[in-house]
Formats: C-alpha cells, sequence, structure tokens
C-alpha cells in the first residue's frame, strides 16, 4: 500500500480486505502521519453516513419538479453552446458541432444533482463557520437545520436557470495548462485535484448564485464523470439557504434514492482547505469515494 492507493485503505475502513491489503495497510499506517489522518477522516465520514438519515430536508414536489426539469432537458433538440460572456473565454472557438443529445443531457443532469447536491449537503451544516467568516469542515454539527430564504418556487426557479444550456467550454488542454486558464477566469485559486480518473476531457465555466463554478468532465471505463468545484466561502454561503418546513417532505434516504433511481447517478463530495468538489457519475451505485480524493 501507498499513499496513493486509495482502494486498498477504503476496503481496509470496510472491512473488506484480504489478509495481505489488511497486513499492508497497517504496516503503512504505522509510519505514515498523512495516511492515518485521511484513516481517521474516511472513519468519521463513514459513521456519519450510517447514521439515521434526518426526516426534514428538500420537499417531494421539488424532487418532481426536478424529474419534469431533466425530462424537458433530455427531449429538447440539442444545441451549441457558446461561450459564457464574463468568464474571459468570450474569444474560445464554439464547439465544432451541436452536442450529442445523449451527452447534453447526461451533462445537464449532472450539474442539476451536483446543485442539488450542495444545497442539500450543506443544508445539514457540513460546512459551519469560524470566526472571521472562514469556513471549516464540520463532522460533529452535521445535522439538518433545514435550508432558508428561497421557498419552492423560487428553488425551482434557481436550479432551472443555471441549468440553462448556454456555458462556455474549454478545448482539451493539459492539467496545468487547463488549471491556469481556470484560476484566471474564475479569480480563485482552481486545482484539479488528483484520481484515479485520469486527465479530464474537458472543462468548462457555469454560474451557481451568480458565481462561476469550474465544471471538468471525466471519463471511467466508458461512463461520463462531471467534476463541479467551488471555493468553500461560495458553498458556505448556502447555509443560509432554507425550505419551508413542509410535512411533505422527504427524507435524506429517500433523495440519494431519486439520484441512484431517478437520475441514474452516483454522487461524492469532497474538499481540501480552499475549495468543495462535487462528483457526479452517470451510473448508479459507483464507488466513486474510491476513485477520487478523500474530504480532509
Amino acid at each position: 500500500m501507498s499513499c496513493t492507493e486509495f482502494e486498498t485503505l477504503s476496503a481496509y475502513v470496510d472491512g473488506e480486505a484480504d489478509v495481505q491489503q489488511h497486513e499492508e495497510a497497517e504496516a503503512h499506517l504505522f509510519v505514515c502521519a498523512e495516511c492515518r489522518e485521511r484513516y481517521r477522516s474516511i472513519r468519521a465520514l463513514r459513521s456519519l453516513l450510517a447514521e439515521d438519515p434526518p426526516a426534514q430536508l428538500l420537499p417531494r414536489r421539488l424532487e418532481l419538479s426536478l424529474a419534469t426539469l431533466m425530462d424537458r432537458f433530455v427531449n429538447e433538440s440539442p444545441m451549441n453552446l457558446p461561450v459564457h460572456p464574463g468568464t474571459g473565454f468570450e474569444g474560445a472557438p464554439m464547439l465544432a458541432k451541436p452536442f450529442e443529445r445523449t451527452h447534453r443531457g447526461l451533462w445537464l443532469q449532472a450539474l442539476v444533482a451536483a446543485c442539488v447536491a450542495v444545497v442539500t449537503v450543506l443544508g445539514m451544516g457540513v460546512f459551519a463557520l469560524r470566526s472571521g467568516g472562514v469556513p471549516t469542515l464540520s463532522m460533529v454539527d452535521h445535522r439538518v437545520t433545514g435550508l432558508s430564504n428561497l421557498g419552492h418556487a423560487a428553488l425551482y426557479a434557481h436550479m432551472e436557470r443555471i441549468a440553462e444550456p448556454n456555458r462556455g467550454v474549454i478545448p482539451q488542454r493539459d492539467a496545468a495548462q487547463l488549471e491556469r486558464e481556470l484560476r484566471e477566469s474564475l479569480e480563485y485559486r482552481v486545482h484539479l485535484p488528483k484520481t484515479l480518473l485520469g486527465e479530464p476531457r474537458s472543462a468548462g465555466i457555469m454560474e451557481l448564485s451568480s458565481e462561476p463554478v469550474a465544471v471538468a468532465e471525466y471519463e471511467f471505463n466508458g461512463v461520463p464523470v462531471s467534476m463541479f468545484a467551488l471555493p468553500r466561502v461560495v458553498a458556505a454561503e448556502y447555509m443560509s439557504l432554507q425550505v419551508e418546513d413542509d410535512p411533505n417532505a422527504c427524507t435524506m434516504q429517500e433523495l440519494r434514492q431519486c439520484f441512484t433511481d431517478g437520475l441514474g447517478t452516483s454522487l461524492c463530495m469532497t474538499s481540501d482547505a480552499e475549495m468543495v468538489w462535487i462528483w457526479v457519475a452517470h451510473l448508479p451505485k459507483l464507488s466513486l469515494e474510491k476513485l477520487v480524493p478523500y474530504p480532509h
């Protein structure tokens, strides 16, 4: 085992490692402080996810609205994506041809799923604010505080607006050039985390609540995987969002089931000191956490 062999460590945490993997993991953890910290973080995250889901979250009608929204986008005629104005890529070349319907539908599906994940997970209090407004990852205060200031109709309209197919696209670059262009455009530090997914096929800019968000497209064994990156400061702002109390509100488990069965996706959220990444794979029950960096 080494510091980059996430699958071995994950199997060790889950008790699924064979005898050799178990011995290798224990030997490595004995000498590597960084992996011991990662091990503790994974254990804490597993414990959090294993708890009973809270009762109050997004309302059922929002779930149905999302299904209607995705159906409309997937069945619309495909169209070219112009470069999003104001991102620094006004002069970038247009796509040579329209998105294929399947690809465009998958990308928009990932976008909406990721936006729901931001509002949902951050509304659960996973992110807390230190003095001075600096967001920190909290593995303790993770109970749902609700989502506020946006009613159900407003939240749906917000998601519909950011899912409009008018986002910019950056042609394929090597990782270093891609990161440099993203940093210059977004005016905050952006880096593409090291993963087992290889180099991104493409990247671009979308807008989330008037804030630019980096988007990168990967592929794993033929399965499209979308990455959405935004600063933790921006992510923490979603702590102020709240959906009104609703007796028909769905539970977190039901929402996860909606992602898997309704949207056919798998989701994973990771972070470091400055950034939050949301990963969406277009395949249900894909173990994304084994392919991307763990939260720490």
